[in-house]
């Protein structure tokens, strides 16, 4: 193992661990635990800016919302519900407080398959989490150069075309690194094909 990082939020948990040639992402909280091990392949190279909220979170302050007005407004009409609103007011309000310090400030990286690896900012504080991450990319970069960048006449052309190109978008080399490697490929195989056809003819 390379390096580590532990975060705890509330009931939360995560332990995410930078290996040679994959990440493994743990996650528990009071009900379920799950482990994930990723492939440097299936992640992509840039991380966004995010804040967590409760999933439906929207839908559930649209209908306790509505639940608390209709109560309010028969309160006066039928007895046995007169203080009901005031129990329906409370989930409304414990909705939005449970919201507002449960959330999360976070960094999301994207996986190929459209999910993301979430990182709390400040958790252990930001420049530890900030360098994890740093190291997570260089990691990943450097495997992925000794994995795919390379320029080989005993693999097809096209193979190793398209890993030039897969390895720029997602930021492993830049358009210079591209230009150049794809330079290489081309006088590899267009000397290999002028070879063929001279021993042909």
């Amino acid at each position: 193992m390379i390096r580590e990082l532990n975060q705890r939020w509330f009931s939360k948990k995560r332990k995410i661990s930078i290996y040679e040639t994959n990440l493994v992402l743990k996650n528990s909280n009071l009900t379920n635990l799950s482990e994930l091990t990723i492939p440097y392949e299936e992640i992509e190279g840039n991380k966004e800016d995010y804040i967590t909220s409760i999933k439906n979170f929207k839908l559930y302050i649209r209908i306790s919302s509505y639940l608390t007005g209709f109560l309010f407004i028969i309160s006066d009409i039928t007895e046995y519900l007169s203080h009901t609103y005031i129990f329906s007011l409370m989930v409304f309000i414990g909705l939005i407080l449970h919201h507002f310090i449960t959330r999360e400030k976070v960094w999301k990286i994207k996986l190929v398959n459209n999910t993301y690896i979430i990182f709390n900012k400040k958790i252990p504080n930001e420049e530890t989490v900030n360098d994890f991450i740093e190291t997570l990319f260089r990691q990943r970069n450097q495997y992925l150069r000794e994995t795919y960048l390379f320029v080989n006449e005993n693999m097809p052309y096209d193979y190793q075309f398209e890993n030039l190109k897969w390895l720029r978008k997602i930021g492993v080399i830049n358009t210079e690194e591209f230009n150049a490697m794809r330079g290489k490929l081309d006088a590899l195989f267009n000397g290999n094909r002028r070879a063929i056809e001279f021993f042909l003819n």
